[in-house]
């Protein structure tokens, strides 16, 4: 039987039974996994909190057969605000969506982990641009998953001259500093 213990942010919760839940976990260091939490939905259950949809927590999960067990868990942020906000949570749900379903179960992505936290951790504070926000999240997460944008060169001809590039109509749009943040990122 193995236990371990790991930080995880929660992108699905389904009812199961009179009072679990299977979720499924996003993990520093599984990956991706499904996980049953049991007596989860009592309201006096200890991981009630832990197991609602955006909860950042610490998990200790028991692997049995091909799903892991909650045994335990500690929450760091649960993300609460963000359901006050239709915006936010709209943006949110689209992002923990897009993960769910382009990431296989049991890869871990460290970078892509931090990435998802401090993206959350936005979308629950009030005054930001959310459209922004979504749109960085959308091209690193597309680089750390293995598909790079090309930004310095066409990509259908090799033309190093961008004078009527998307790229320029962004740096028109947005701030040039925070364009060059982004690129020395990539």
């Amino acid at each position: 039987m193995v236990i371990v213990n790991t930080q995880g942010i929660v992108l699905r919760a389904v009812k199961y039974k009179e009072n679990d839940l299977i979720l499924t976990i996003f993990t520093r260091k599984l990956g991706k996994i499904s996980a049953i939490a049991k007596g989860a939905r009592r309201t006096k259950s200890a991981l009630l909190s832990s197991c609602q949809v955006f909860a950042y927590s610490t998990f200790t999960l028991k692997k049995q057969g091909s799903m892991y067990s909650v045994t335990q868990t500690e929450i760091i942020k649960s993300f609460y605000e963000i359901s006050y906000n239709l915006d936010a949570f709209s943006y949110a749900t689209y992002i923990i969506q897009l993960i769910d379903y382009n990431l296989e179960d049991e890869i871990t992505n460290n970078r892509l982990f931090i990435l998802l936290a401090q993206t959350l951790y936005l979308f629950a504070k009030e005054e930001i641009d959310m459209i922004y926000i979504k749109d960085v999240f959308e091209l690193k997460f597309l680089d750390y998953i293995g598909f790079r944008p090309v930004v310095n060169r066409c990509s259908n001809c090799g033309n190093k001259n961008l004078n009527n590039s998307v790229l320029i109509y962004m740096k028109e749009e947005l701030s040039a500093k925070i364009v060059e943040n982004f690129l020395t990122t990539i």
